[in-house]
């Protein structure tokens, strides 16, 4: 049996344990509770010599004794998921002599206190609802199943979708919760048409109501007409046979798509196999009473449009500044429009690409925006998450999937807007040579869309990265081939900076702001952190902080400031 380590000698250990002896919160309870079981075992003695904490435990949780004792435990080891040989060994018991406790953690599981992930073996980690009652000291409040809305019921099952992609629960647990929500709330016409329809049915299986109710999420959460038939493979029960299940939805011999619940997506006219979608019946009258995201709105939900971007002067080097002019002039819509058609006649790629590369604050994304700005174009900004998954294939179809819909923005828009990429290094890596493992070959499939798409661009694409070194360089240049501009921004010179600084701070004398500039080198970003900081003190006291209390903040931004040597890439613009 394992024993805790014996911290007598610290005097942070004496004090912290004789000041929780003394609270009666519930991390405290747990922690004596744990302590004493984990040295002592399950013993009578241990049971009474901590009776008042696991007395406590019992209401604030409206549990049993027993609960209480697992709880500790499991609430110890809840970055590390436990299981029921964990518990045994914790409790000095044997497996055997463990069954006892099954009712327990029936207790816990079905009072949402702790979840039980079921894939090769139960595993089992605290709610965030418990947890928040441990850590705020407070009566467990269990999430409420029933009179909920139809907000509530769809925030619920992107929480449950999210926690099945992440192992928190199992796809039996994902469904049964589910199911729960749906009988719990027949007032609202979503749920009443759902429990009333086949899918009840004892011929439809509870992985096709899980798909259902996955594409009802997406549909509605996302606005997604349909959902690809490999993504909802993950959804199938880790023995069933998806193999089996990919051959009747293609020959649409499932219960769900017999019944007229879900079909292939059709979209212009195009059925597609490879997706499934609700039926329009579906559409029409489960959602009557909600209000949804139109699928148009759902493809321009990155879309920054030009008239939200607000004009800012910004302060440049003269290398730089000198390229951001010249790259601006080149993206006005005529000039624009007259080197592409000559490239064009020149049989060559007609995409713009840029990468603006530097240190952190140096002004890369602000120089994008007011590109953007100053060439009337919107700027379809993407979120770098959407291209990260652990599911199989899925990271190469979100990947495609961004630059097929900035392919049918600039199709449709009057001037083609800029994609943009920020913090690009995340997905734009070079290429690894000696693969080892299946994320590493994933990164190397995500890695030659990148390029095919650079390659044959018809629009503007500026990429933003503090780690030109992760995208470029090295043996395999492919990546720094398909940037026909590379910006390097540096930090700004001392002139430079001082105009930064007084452009921010109006009130300081130019004498003021050269002081700062030559006493500091630091970034636009910088800088614009304490120019914010300034404010909060001028709102506070109604006066500004003295040049002696900027320089405290300079000092203060420059703790984690570190000098890094950058090296220009390739041609500038």
């Amino acid at each position: 049996m394992r024993k805790l380590r014996n911290r007598k000698d610290s005097p942070v250990e004496k004090n912290f344990v004789s000041e929780s002896e003394e609270v009666m919160s519930n991390s405290s309870c747990l922690n004596r509770i744990y302590k004493k079981v984990m040295n002592d075992g399950l013993s009578e003695e241990a049971s009474v010599e901590r009776a008042e904490d696991i007395k406590h435990i019992c209401e604030s949780f409206k549990i049993l004794p027993k609960s209480a004792i697992l709880l500790a435990y499991i609430m110890e080891r809840n970055s590390r998921p436990c299981d029921d040989e964990d518990l045994a060994d914790y409790l000095g018991c044997t497996n055997i002599e463990f069954l006892s406790f099954s009712d327990a953690l029936d207790e816990l599981v079905d009072n949402n206190i702790i979840t039980a992930n079921s894939n090769n073996r139960t595993t089992y980690t605290v709610t965030k609802e418990a947890v928040k009652a441990i850590s705020g000291d407070c009566e467990f409040e269990p999430l409420k199943t029933v009179g909920l809305t139809n907000d509530d019921i769809f925030t619920r099952f992107r929480m449950l979708v999210s926690e099945l992609r992440t192992d928190h629960i199992s796809e039996i647990k994902f469904l049964s919760e589910i199911d729960k929500l749906i009988e719990g709330n027949q007032q609202l016409l979503f749920c009443k048409k759902a429990f009333e329809s086949e899918l009840y049915n004892s011929e439809c299986t509870e992985t096709e109501r899980r798909i259902f109710y996955y594409l009802a999420h997406r549909y509605v959460s996302h606005g997604d007409s349909g959902v690809e038939v490999d993504t909802l493979m993950n959804l199938v029960e880790f023995m069933e046979d998806d193999a089996r299940l990919k051959r009747y939805i293609s020959n649409e011999r499932t219960f769900i798509q017999m019944s007229g619940l879900i079909v292939f997506d059709n979209k212009d006219g195009f059925v597609n196999t490879d997706k499934l979608a609700l039926s329009d019946a579906v559409k029409k009258e489960w959602f009557a009473d909600m209000e949804l995201i139109c699928e148009e709105q759902n493809l321009d939900k990155n879309l920054i449009l030009c008239d939200s971007i607000k004009e800012k002067e910004l302060f440049y080097n003269d290398a730089e500044k000198e390229q951001i002019e010249r790259l601006t002039s080149l993206l006005e819509e005529e000039n624009f429009q007259k080197v592409r058609g000559r490239l064009e006649e020149e049989g060559m790629p007609k995409g713009f690409t840029v990468v603006f590369h530097g240190a952190p604050g140096s002004g890369k994304t602000a120089s994008l925006y007011q590109i953007a700005k100053k060439t009337g174009r919107d700027i379809y900004f993407v979120d770098l998450s959407e291209t990260k998954s652990k599911w199989v294939g899925e990271s190469e179809k979100m990947t495609k999937q961004i630059f097929a819909t900035y392919r049918k923005l600039a199709r449709t828009r009057k001037k083609a807007p800029i994609l943009a990429f920020n913090e690009a290094d995340a997905v734009f890596n070079k290429r690894i040579t000696n693969v080892e493992n299946s994320a590493e070959q994933m990164l190397n499939a995500v890695t030659d869309i990148i390029l095919n798409e650079l390659e044959t661009l018809d629009g503007i694409l500026i990429a933003t990265t503090n780690l030109i070194g992760n995208m470029m360089g090295g043996k395999d240049n492919a990546m720094e081939r398909r940037f026909l501009f590379k910006v390097q921004f540096n930090t700004p010179s001392e002139e430079v900076r001082a105009k930064i600084w007084k452009s921010k701070l109006k009130h300081l004398s130019m004498e003021q702001c050269m002081t700062l500039a030559k006493k500091f080198e630091l970034s636009g970003g910088n800088i614009d952190n304490i120019a914010r900081k300034s404010t909060i003190e001028y709102v506070l006291s109604g006066e500004y902080p003295s040049l002696e209390k900027l320089m405290d903040y300079c000092e203060a931004e420059t703790i984690t400031k570190t000098k890094k040597v950058t090296r220009r890439v390739g041609f500038t613009a």
